[in-house]
């Protein structure tokens, strides 16, 4: 068994948020728009099925869109292009109240059956 162990140090800071897919935002980048994956004060990572000519290190702004229609203009490089997802780390994000505003509304509308 080839079991490979992370054992560097952990770079996030921020707590990943991912969304139901009937409550994804929706991300506006280069013309298009493009499913989110996850998304933080300090990142987003979206799904892009066709990104030639995207290079690691791009600066890029998007505007990302919740459910309830509220927006932010975002900027940031990105960090990484893997299986048909590209990872930003922004240096314009979305404010942390909004990212608790968000966790909290998802936890409302899809809460965790009870334990057995």
């Amino acid at each position: 068994m080839n079991d490979k162990i992370y054992e560097g140090k952990e770079k996030r800071v921020c707590y990943r948020l991912a969304h139901p897919y009937a409550d994804i935002p929706k991300l506006m980048v280069w013309g298009d728009e493009y499913q989110v994956i996850d998304v933080s004060e300090e990142g987003v990572k979206f799904r892009c099925d066709e990104y030639s000519g995207v290079k690691l290190g791009q600066t890029i702004s998007a505007t990302i869109t919740f459910q309830d229609g509220e927006s932010f203009d975002l900027e940031g490089k990105i960090m990484r292009i893997q299986d048909n997802e590209i990872a930003i780390k922004l240096s314009k994000g979305i404010p942390y109240k909004r990212i608790v505003q968000e966790q909290r509304y998802l936890i409302r509308k899809y809460p965790r059956p009870p334990q057995a």
